[in-house]
């Protein structure tokens, strides 16, 4: 367990390191195509091409920073008592496309969510994940994306009234596939 920690301290230390360096290189290409288009001149040939590549650079930041908002929110929660508690996960999981789905307006979205299925842990925790996948899903798609979620077997008992079973939840796009060696790392 300590090699585990050790592990995950140097790999926060990195991710630290290269999300500076992340936040960087959009906010210095914002700052040169807005100082241009401030002098009449349009990197991009035109008005609109210029704004496009500002916003493209400003997406990308906003994604560099909720990222590192996340990073300091779980050293946070760790490090006090979690407030878990059971939610249903249809009404989460709706309300995080209803956030997203503006962004990609031309892929459709097709839910199959057992009305019953509850997630069990902090909601805030939930959402980020949630958030953090079907953006994902929204970068990578060409035109679809699927969730699906069922109940898992109820795993409370009268001698364990706390026991709680996550659901199977399985999210997918019509995108490119991954790359067989990011599998293997892609939870870490």
């Amino acid at each position: 367990m300590r090699q585990q920690l050790v592990r995950q301290d140097k790999a926060q230390q990195f991710y630290l390191q290269n999300i500076s360096h992340e936040l960087k290189t959009p906010i210095m290409v914002i700052r040169g195509y807005v100082q241009s288009i401030h002098d009449g001149l349009y990197p991009k040939g035109t008005l609109a091409g210029s704004l496009a590549v500002v916003m493209k650079e400003a997406d990308r930041l906003e994604r560099r920073v909720r990222d590192l908002l996340m990073l300091n929110k779980w050293n946070y929660e760790s490090s006090r008592d979690r407030s878990d508690q059971v939610m249903k996960a249809e009404p989460l999981i709706v309300d995080v496309i209803e956030r997203l789905k503006h962004r990609r307006p031309d892929v459709g979205w097709e839910l199959e969510i057992d009305g019953q299925a509850a997630l069990y842990g902090n909601p805030e925790q939930w959402q980020v994940a949630f958030e953090n996948i079907l953006d994902n899903q929204l970068r990578y798609a060409n035109s679809r994306i699927w969730i699906s979620v069922q109940s898992g077997p109820d795993a409370a008992s009268d001698e364990d009234e706390n026991a709680h079973v996550q659901p199977f939840i399985r999210i997918a796009n019509d995108g490119p596939s991954l790359d067989a060696e990011m599998i293997d790392k892609v939870f870490n």
